[in-house]
This record gives structure tokens, C-alpha cells and sequence, in this order.
């Protein structure tokens, strides 16, 4: 079932709660920064590039980010988990090679409902935390988006504002340790 479409310049954002009857390139996500170029076979990685602009794409996620990126010479989706953002996946080197100008946030978990351990504190700076009733919540967003500005300064970004823990029509790990995943498909209009 689909849940939601977002237009974006030429493409399409596409999120379904089971797998969707299309065709698409996608990649077995591992949490980690790694991404394919659509042409080669595509493994272990949490993100996929296209530079002929053609190919649908698509990857899962729970309550990690889903990114969809569309630049001047092709569009990209990744896969953005707390591991994915410690280690820059949005910094990739394929992903500079599409000349990126923007970018779209999808449905993820929300800085209220993503609360954390202490330890977990080391891996990010202070200020992407918040505290509630004593604990510490992280806001996978705002780490997302400062990277990206970062990297690309004058790239739009924009955000579902959906978030799948709270969100009933989305698939949430955190929610009730489900292994159903949301279907992220980004695909020329």
C-alpha cells in the first residue's frame, strides 16, 4: 500500500508499507556508509546512485532515514542510520559525482520518540541531542541536515515531517520490534 508521494523537480518519492509490484534497483542495507553505482551489482550497502537518471530506486527502512537526492547529473537514495550518518555516507564520493541539488528527508523515527543511551552521547556533538524526563533523545534530522549542508551549501533540502514510530501507517522497529520494512522508491516523473 502506498503511503505517501512527494514530487521532486522530475522525480517521484514513493513510500509503500510492503514491497511494491515495480521494477527497481535496490541494495541489501548493512548500516554502514557504502553505496553502488546503479550499473554495477549491486550488494551489501545502504544507498544506490544513478547517473543515466532512468532507473527506479529503491531501498528499506524502519525508522533509519530514507534520502532521496536528485542532482544535475543523476538522483541517488540512501539508506541513513545513526551508523550510516557517524560515518558521512552522505559525504560519498559517488553521491558528489551527481552534482546534488537537492534533497528530501523521508519518514523516520522523530527526535522525541528516538531516545538513546548515554554512551551513545560519544558519537555525535552535543547539540543534535535534547533532553526529556531525565533521558536523551537524538534527532537523526538534524544531523542529516547539517551534513548535507555542509558538503553542498547550496543544496535545498526538505523533509516529510512523518515520523514511523508515531505513525501507525509506517513501519516502526522501535514501535514493536517489527521486521517489516518501509519501501522508499525514488523514480523519474
Amino acid at each position: 500500500m502506498k503511503i505517501i508521494q512527494k514530487e521532486i523537480d522530475s522525480y517521484i518519492f514513493e513510500v509503500y508499507s510492503d514491497r511494491p509490484q515495480i521494477s527497481f534497483k535496490a541494495v541489501n542495507q548493512v548500516h554502514g556508509n557504502i553505496i553502488f553505482d546503479c550499473h554495477e551489482e549491486l550488494l551489501d550497502a545502504d544507498g544506490v546512485v544513478c547517473t543515466c537518471g532512468q532507473c527506479t530506486l529503491a531501498i528499506k527502512t524502519a525508522d533509519c532515514l530514507p534520502i532521496a537526492i536528485i542532482g544535475k547529473k543523476g538522483h541517488a537514495l540512501i539508506h541513513a542510520g545513526w551508523r550510516g550518518l557517524e560515518n558521512k555516507i552522505i559525504k560519498n564520493d559517488l553521491i558528489r559525482k551527481i552534482l546534488p541539488t537537492q534533497f528530501f528527508i523521508g519518514p523516520h523515527i522523530g527526535v522525541d520518540a528516538y531516545q538513546v543511551s548515554d554512551d551513545f552521547l560519544n558519537y555525535f556533538e552535543k547539540d543534535k541531542f535534547i533532553t526529556k524526563d531525565g533521558r536523551y533523545h537524538f534527532s537523526l534530522e538534524k544531523e542529516a541536515t547539517e551534513q548535507i549542508l555542509d558538503k553542498y551549501p547550496n543544496a535545498v533540502v526538505q523533509y516529510s515531517n512523518a515520523c514511523t514510530f508515531s505513525d501507525h501507517r509506517y513501519n516502526s522497529y522501535r514501535r514493536n520490534k517489527t521486521d517489516l520494512r518501509n519501501w522508499n522508491i525514488l523514480r523519474k516523473g
